[in-house]
């Protein structure tokens, strides 16, 4: 049976989770030191970037996808703007970063509730510097965010995910490392595409009552999940799987 969810198990759980935490996203912005480059947007633009003069193989039909994936995502909520996208674009950060991926969570138990932001400490959102999503919540929560800022973070993502979905090698190498590259969105960004990478821990979402128990002793609206240790404890190398297997399959008995 699982341990129950004391507070001090509680307290324990998230200083395991935090120092885990920390030394996975350590080592994914070695990662991304060193596949960044590729995701930076003149090399897959060329002269479709502002400053950069060489055209680039591929570079029209890219174009034209992100063209048509940032139509759909600014022309709606909480976006609305509508404009043409005219070459050559500006991109003011190219360098890739990461946050935490966070989401809201409504934690309900004897007739209370309760809404918290809840992060998820092994998944995080990837981003070109200077548009983070706890930037792009502080533009949205502002008075009147202007056009041309609204429109350069539909911009950054959406070139985001349109360059790392025609990069497969990318995705094969962040799988080699045990990292793994998937898509998402959030309801209060509307479709605008978040790319994120995943550690290969998980981690778990106590019950409810732990969640409005744990923010009404810190007074805070926000719950971090905590490490899944059954699934630690399980956790495989895939290289050595597809290696047993294929020494299973010439006929060695491991």
């Amino acid at each position: 049976m699982p341990e129950p969810y004391t507070t001090q198990r509680m307290l324990s759980l998230r200083k395991l989770t935090r120092a885990a935490a920390e030394q996975m996203r350590n080592q994914l912005k070695e990662i991304l030191s060193a596949v960044g480059p590729l995701l930076q947007p003149k090399v897959a633009l060329g002269d479709y970037v502002r400053g950069v003069k060489e055209p680039v193989r591929g570079a029209d039909a890219l174009f034209k996808e992100i063209e048509s994936m940032y139509h759909a995502v600014a022309s709606e909520k909480p976006f609305s703007v509508r404009r043409e996208l005219t070459p050559p674009l500006d991109f003011s950060g190219s360098s890739v970063d990461v946050n935490p991926l966070e989401y809201s969570h409504t934690a309900s138990v004897k007739g209370q509730s309760k809404r918290v932001t809840v992060t998820s400490p092994f998944r995080w959102v990837l981003s070109f510097a200077g548009h983070s999503l706890p930037e792009l919540k502080t533009l949205l929560a502002s008075t009147s965010p202007s056009n041309d800022q609204l429109h350069a973070f539909v911009l950054h993502y959406v070139t985001l995910k349109c360059q790392v979905d025609r990069q497969t090698a990318l995705a094969n190498i962040f799988k080699a490392l045990r990292y793994k590259l998937s898509v998402t969105t959030q309801p209060e960004f509307g479709s605008l595409p978040l790319t994120c990478v995943s550690a290969p821990i998980f981690t778990v979402r106590p019950p409810d009552e732990v969640i409005i128990e744990t923010t009404e002793l810190t007074g805070s609206d926000a719950f971090e999940e905590v490490i899944d240790l059954e699934g630690l404890a399980t956790l495989r190398d895939p290289m050595k799987d597809s290696l047993v297997e294929l020494a299973r399959a010439h006929g060695e008995q491991m």
